[in-house]
Parts: C-alpha cells; sequence; structure tokens
C-alpha cells in the first residue's frame, strides 16, 4: 500500500511539475504574443504617421506646384502684354514710308501749336518750346500723334 502511496505521490509530483512546465510556457507565448502585438501597434502607428506626413507634404507640394502654375501664367500675361506694348510703340514710332500728317493740321500746328482735325473729333496742341526742339523732326511727331489720336 505504500508502494501505490508513493507512486500516486510520485506521479501526482510529475504531474505538477508537468503542469507547471507547461503553465510557463503559455506564460511565455502569452507575453511573446503581447510583445509582438505591442511591436505590431507601435510599427503600425509609425507607418501611419509616416504616411500621414507624406500626404500632407504631397498636399503642400500640390499647393505650390498650383502657386507656381499661377505665377508662371501671370509672368506669361505680362509678358505677352510688354511685347504688345513694345509692338505697338515700335508701330506707332516707325513711320511707313513717305507717312505725313494731314496738311492742313500740319499748317496749323506750325502756326498757331494748335490743330485740329478734319473731322473736329481731336485736336493736337504743340508748344512753342516743344516745336523747337522737335525742328526737322516735326511732321514726323505729328504723324505719330495723329495717328494715336485718329479714332479707329
Amino acid at each position: 500500500m505504500q508502494q501505490i502511496l508513493d507512486r500516486t505521490q510520485e506521479s501526482l509530483s510529475l504531474a505538477f511539475a508537468s503542469l507547471a512546465r507547461n503553465a510557463r510556457r503559455q506564460q511565455q507565448l502569452y507575453y511573446a504574443t503581447v510583445a509582438l502585438l505591442v511591436a505590431i501597434v507601435i510599427v503600425s502607428g509609425l507607418l501611419l504617421a509616416g504616411l500621414a506626413a507624406a500626404r500632407h507634404l504631397d498636399a503642400r507640394r500640390s499647393h505650390i506646384a498650383q502657386y507656381v502654375g499661377t505665377i508662371s501664367l501671370q509672368l506669361q500675361g505680362e509678358a505677352a502684354f510688354l511685347r504688345r506694348t513694345a509692338l505697338t510703340i515700335a508701330h506707332y514710332t516707325t513711320r511707313h514710308g513717305n507717312d505725313l500728317p494731314t496738311p492742313a493740321l500740319l499748317d496749323q500746328i506750325r502756326r498757331t501749336g494748335l490743330g485740329m482735325s478734319a473731322d473736329g473729333k481731336y485736336g493736337i496742341l504743340v508748344p512753342d518750346a516743344t516745336r523747337r526742339l522737335w525742328g526737322d523732326a516735326l511732321p514726323a511727331r505729328i504723324w505719330q500723334l495723329e495717328q494715336i489720336a485718329r479714332p479707329r
């Protein structure tokens, strides 16, 4: 009977030792699983933060590209305006062939400094000092002013 009790006690102690080992192994697996899940959450958070930062930078980059495009369009418009202005000025400051102002207008300006167009829609006033300064270029200057003043 003692032997049976000893064997039972030994069997129980082996069973409890095996249960303790299994419990420790289960506890270690539990801690490892929890640590792995925490690591996954941290890595996921870092990835999400990185993606959010990249998205923010992409949005800022697109805004900057839009601003640059707007500025570029405005600069192109300004450049086109300047080209048109330069061409217009060149057109009005360049005499074409033997273009002369209306003889009556030129004569009025030479005599009095004031000339009225034949149709009376505009007048040109050239003070005496300006007429002297222009000298021989007076007909060309009067022609330019006449071209500018003439209604289209």
